[in-house]
């Protein structure tokens, strides 16, 4: 695949990108999802040393045709277009699919930086995405929209699940590291949940250290940081929800349903 293919994929993209424009609200969402990519894109595409300014530029165009594609999909997962919807999906998937081997026999090394590259499978009572291996976490990239920091090994996984009271995200910290900065939140308390590896949480001035099975809640208010202190990757959980919007723990909102089973 040439970069002239490439060039006729994204005349392919605005095609589709005009046609979902035609949908109530959709166009300052689309545009807004580009623009965010365009940024995002010129802070993590990844050049080596040897690359000639031809190179780089083709490098970059082929990145930002690839995360205008995801836009889309995203853009018409959300709305209400259903007589084209399975199909302009599924075309779209497959150019993602492309883009991304051409990207590779560039000799890009691509981290699956944006979560929506996550399809969820889903119906009217339920998502489901698969994140693939904990051991594998390191193909993810989160790109910190306030500070412009990338964080390889973590990924955001509420938006495609499209959750609405919670957000989780799962990171790999590798051996020696630690969260370049302390902060705290403005509404949400957070659960941390460690799944592997050994390390350290600061929550104000107090120190702790975490490994697996260890479970943190911090308040709102409480200012964190953490580190992996060990020669081994360190693996955990963070869910993040309103406080105080539980109404009850243990099983009290849950209630029996008098139906069988679908398997046998």
């Amino acid at each position: 695949m040439t970069i002239e293919t490439l060039q006729q994929h994204l005349s392919f993209v605005i095609s589709l990108r005009n046609e979902i424009y035609t949908s109530n609200n959709t166009k300052a969402k689309a545009d807004s999802c580009y623009e965010m990519s365009r940024k995002a894109l010129a802070q993590i595409s990844q050049f080596n040393p040897g690359d000639s300014e031809d190179l780089k530029w083709s490098k970059f165009s082929a990145l930002s045709k690839l995360n205008a594609i995801i836009d889309l999909r995203n853009v018409g997962e959300k709305i209400s277009f259903e007589k084209n919807k399975e199909k302009l999906l599924s075309i779209i998937t497959q150019h993602i699919n492309d883009l991304q081997a051409e990207l590779k026999n560039q000799g890009l090394n691509i981290k699956k930086f944006v979560s929506s590259l996550l399809v969820p499978t889903k119906d009217e009572n339920y998502s489901i995405i698969n994140i693939g291996p904990l051991d594998h976490l390191m193909e993810y990239s989160f790109l910190h929209s306030k500070t412009h920091q990338k964080i390889d090994g973590k990924v955001f996984v509420g938006e495609a699940l499209q959750t609405t009271s919670m957000e989780i995200s799962f990171q790999e910290l590798p051996p020696q590291t630690e969260m370049p900065f302390v902060h705290k939140h403005r509404l949400h308390e957070e659960v941390y949940i460690f799944l592997k590896g050994t390390g350290q949480i600061q929550i104000d001035d107090a120190i702790f250290d975490v490994s697996e099975g260890t479970i943190v809640r911090i308040d709102p208010e409480g200012k964190r940081t953490w580190k992996n202190n060990s020669d081994s990757p360190l693996v955990f959980i963070v869910i993040q929800a309103v406080k105080g919007s539980l109404d009850s723990h243990t099983i009290v909102d849950g209630y029996r349903v008098e139906e069988p089973t679908s398997w046998k």
